[in-house]
């Protein structure tokens, strides 16, 4: 829900040359390295009955600028830069890309399992399998609002409740 409401925020600013979204991009950015650092940063405070291996500076520094903590932060900005990209390459054909980013969130845990070593623990794991399966939700609200628009002017309690369903059904195939 997150990502389907912030996709329906960027609709039109992917419109607008990528130099007025300085805010949704590398304001995102700032705030997401800000809160990463102020919460990994806490591994180099002596805690009384916490002992474990102090990370490395390499790995905390990897650890701020990829997706980990708060990844949802880093994945906005990415979103909308990747949408933006997408909306200037496929302009009308941009919905079809859904297709294939649906079937990519089927494949979290292979992500998963070739992302989360990368950074060892303490630090958190990459969140690329996040990344990749919420993708869809964003990437469809931003491109997919007429058809939106549509359906909701169209709609009905039996639409609605097939809607819920199907939306059951995927998940439970995608979760599986």
């Amino acid at each position: 829900l997150f990502f389907l409401i912030s996709g329906y925020l960027v609709a039109n600013a992917l419109q607008r040359p990528l130099s007025q979204s300085r805010a949704r991009t590398f304001g995102m950015m700032y705030i997401y390295m800000f809160w990463t650092g102020l919460f990994l940063l806490r591994l180099w405070i002596p805690a009384p009955g916490i002992q474990g291996e102090t990370p490395s500076w390499s790995h905390f520094l990897l650890a701020v600028l990829l997706p980990t903590s708060f990844w949802y932060l880093w994945a906005l900005a990415f979103y909308f830069l990747l949408c933006w990209g997408v909306q200037r390459l496929f302009r009308k054909s941009a919905l079809w890309l859904a297709i294939p980013l649906f079937a990519l969130s089927f494949f979290t845990s292979v992500l998963n399992d070739v992302f989360v070593p990368l950074i060892p623990q303490p630090l958190d794991a990459l969140k690329v399998g996040s990344i990749a399966q919420n993708f869809i939700w964003y990437f469809v609200r931003a491109f997919g609002r007429d058809i939106y628009d549509r359906l909701m002017e169209s709609t009905s309690v039996s639409k609605a409740s097939s809607w819920i369903l199907f939306y059951v059904g995927a998940y439970a195939v995608a979760a599986s």
